[in-house]
């Protein structure tokens, strides 16, 4: 219903749109209510279908809304059918109904153009993307040297640098970027939390490195989170829970074999306290001689190949 009225009121864009809903917000607000901004873009889409969003908008949104249609919001959010034949008290007559005229096709043509235009908008420069993940890279290369209090620091604005583009942008490409980048950062942030003893903010980075790399599936960067989980429960004394966290991380795919070297080796050390040493050789064996070079302090994980990734491991 929200759809059809906003459409018949000429308002469909989100320009539009925000702007009516910004003169009743101000109406309301000089009549003391509380009110909350215009709903974004993404938001607005939402709004506009059926199941859009989960739950209603809450009390300062559906207030303004309301003043906006003069209909409570449960009734703008439901199928403009029903809506409309609780009101007539029969079936609704919806606007493909009636014969079409010039005037309908611009309204539309002009809506068309002007959602283009916001959706056009709405893409990061790329030069954006290729700063952050250059940042991340330099980052990376110097954890080694740096000290942790400017990693962590440096860590989380590149981490908010991501999650802000992701706001930004609809477009699938850059999102898969922006989910890689804040990924990497919140990676970074859990080895730098490990460095300095703090496991429960390493294992929450971590998780919420696995978290983004499931969003776009991406096995190395999901291994990688999971090394590190597995990693701190071995350092606090769960080490039967560090080898089913590193036997999770070597089934995503992608991995190279520096990762999975690392993956052996953090499994191999919990087989060592828990005492089965037939599953510790076989850990073992899982490594090569290499394993020293690999697993020393430029120890990293690899994607695809044997290209590192740019974030560091645990020491």
């Amino acid at each position: 219903m929200l759809y059809l009225l906003a459409t018949r009121r000429s308002i469909r864009s989100h320009r539009a749109f925000s702007e009516e809903y910004d003169r009743a917000a101000r109406q309301l607000s000089s009549e003391g209510y509380d009110v909350a901004p215009s709903p974004g873009a993404r938001h607005y889409e939402r709004l506009l279908t059926v199941g859009g969003v989960k739950t209603a908008p809450h009390g300062p949104t559906a207030r303004v809304l309301e003043r906006m249609f003069q209909r409570p919001v449960g009734d703008l959010l439901r199928p403009a059918a029903d809506a409309a034949a609780d009101d007539r008290g029969e079936a609704a007559e919806l606007p493909s109904r009636h014969v079409l005229n010039e005037s309908d096709l611009l309204m539309t043509a002009r809506d068309a153009a002007s959602h283009s235009g916001e959706a056009a908008a709405l893409r990061l420069d790329d030069l954006t993307l290729d700063q952050l993940t250059d940042d991340l890279v330099a980052l990376s290369r110097a954890y080694a040297r740096t000290a942790p209090a400017d990693v962590f620091h440096e860590a989380r604005g590149l981490l908010q640098r991501a999650q802000v583009g992701l706001e930004r942008t609809r477009f699938p490409e850059q999102h898969t970027r922006l989910y890689y980048a804040a990924a990497q950062a919140s990676a970074l942030l859990a080895a730098v939390s490990f460095g300095l003893g703090a496991m429960a903010p390493t294992v929450s980075f971590a998780r919420s490195a696995a978290q983004y790399g499931r969003t776009i599936d991406n096995g190395p960067v999901q291994a990688y989170a999971y090394g590190v989980l597995a990693f701190a429960a071995f350092w606090s004394g769960r080490p039967g829970e560090a080898v089913r966290l590193t036997r999770t991380a070597q089934q995503f795919g992608g991995l190279g074999d520096t990762a999975r070297r690392r993956l052996y080796a953090i499994e191999a050390r919990a087989h060592g306290h828990l005492r089965p040493e037939e599953q510790a050789q076989r850990a073992i064996r899982g490594t090569t001689s290499r394993l020293s070079v690999a697993c020393g302090t430029s120890c990293t994980t690899t994607s695809a190949g044997s290209s590192p990734s740019t974030t560091p491991a645990p020491p």
